[in-house]
């Protein structure tokens, strides 16, 4: 059961929760209810109210303590109370929006690390979306302790089409430029084997050169991802807050939040525009250098 809900009782049947039960949370004021409560009931006891009611709590006095000054706002315990993943204790939020609102909340009063370019970590949470409760842990980490190096599988079996799920469009075209330009280096090493123009063992060293090459990059992507993802984060809320500066608060995180908002067609189409603009390109290198090399197979 998540911490959240440890002293709490359901509405509906009035027991309180133990620690294997199934918890789910209305997603317009936010109250607690076991699954089959719910259910059975329908709806929120609440839903008449809804609008003006929001679900608070037994432990909302202890978090205004705490506040108030009695424990950091900052500190470990707090931070990883609202970060250890509502799924992993069983609670199933039934709207994802209601609950990134409610992190969005907490978040402004126990903020979990100091802005960092006049940008808060609420701001951070609004741009990356979806997956919030991943990428904000591992930025915080990153603020604290100086390190740049964080895994992330998901850039590196996906690349480059993840840097362009995540808006790094600048990162993602070097990547596949670096990526695209190795695997000529590699046909035209085979074709000048085939043509007597270079030996055999040299021709082996270039391809394996232009191999390792891709594979060093594949694990830079992996190693230093989440990284740039903050730098470019930082930079581009930066720029909306800068070319915004009358607007409301709430329109300026909407424009956070649109920007940053991660689209899979998006990234897909973009991935496949871009190689197609770079495969041409240096297909018409190739055949304005007299070079009979067909990059992928694609062109003749």
């Amino acid at each position: 059961m998540n911490e959240i809900f440890e002293k709490e009782k359901c509405d509906i049947c009035g027991a309180s929760f133990a620690g294997d039960d199934d918890i789910v949370v209305c997603p317009d004021c936010g109250t607690p209810y076991h699954r089959e409560c719910y259910l059975k009931n329908g709806s929120c006891i609440h839903e008449s109210e809804h609008g003006s009611y929001e679900w608070q709590g037994n432990i909302h006095s202890a978090e205004t303590k705490e506040l108030d000054g009695s424990k950091d706002n900052t500190d470990e315990s707090t931070f990883e109370e609202v970060f250890e993943g509502q799924e992993a204790y069983g609670v199933h939020v039934f709207d994802i929006d209601s609950f990134n609102r409610q992190t969005e909340r907490m978040l402004a009063e126990k903020p979990c690390f100091e802005p960092v370019d006049g940008v808060s970590c609420v701001e951070l949470f609004r741009y990356v979306g979806k997956n919030g409760l991943y990428y904000l842990p591992v930025f915080r980490d990153i603020i604290k302790s100086g390190k740049m190096i964080k895994l992330n599988f998901a850039a590196f079996l996906f690349m480059p089409v993840h840097c362009f799920y995540r808006k790094m469009n600048l990162f993602g075209v070097m990547v596949m430029l670096i990526t695209v330009l190795c695997s000529e280096v590699q046909l035209l090493a085979a074709d000048f084997v085939a043509k007597a123009a270079i030996s055999e063992p040299m021709g082996m060293f270039i391809r394996y050169v232009a191999g390792i090459v891709t594979l060093a990059l594949n694990f830079f992507v992996l190693m230093f991802f989440n990284y740039w993802y903050l730098k470019s984060a930082i930079k581009k809320i930066k720029a909306i807050k800068r070319e915004n500066e009358g607007e409301s608060p709430e329109k300026i995180m909407e424009l956070i939040g649109a920007a940053g908002k991660p689209a899979l067609f998006y990234s897909i189409a973009y991935a496949v525009c871009v190689a197609i603009v770079m495969i041409i390109f240096i297909q018409l290198i190739n055949n304005l250098a007299g070079i009979s090399v067909n990059v992928f197979g694609i062109f003749g």
